[in-house]
């Protein structure tokens, strides 16, 4: 296994810091220790996974429909900035419906 500027989280490693790791360990059983770790750990390895993928061309594969739409809708919000919502009022919209 290959690492690259590790850093420790509450006495473990973080995944996030390895690259081209050889996986020989199952995904559920990986998934089974992840679920045992502390909410606050689990988050940033959430946080790592994503930051990990986060950015990776290959990381999302939109059809061309799916890129046109994006596009259309980033060039809508560029000129009609004032017509968008703010975070955290989705954010709370979201929330109040639970």
């Amino acid at each position: 296994m290959k690492k690259s500027g590790t850093r420790e989280i509450a006495g473990k490693v973080s995944v996030a810091s390895y690259i081209d790791i050889e996986y020989s360990v199952p995904m559920s059983v990986l998934l089974e220790e992840a679920l045992k770790l502390p909410v606050a750990e689990r988050r940033k390895l959430a946080e790592d996974l994503w930051e990990s993928i986060d950015g990776s061309p290959e990381a999302f594969d939109l059809t061309p429909e799916q890129a046109a739409e994006l596009q259309r809708r980033i060039e809508y919000h560029e000129k009609y900035p004032e017509e968008g919502i703010p975070w955290e009022t989705v954010r709370d919209e979201a929330l109040a419906r639970k």
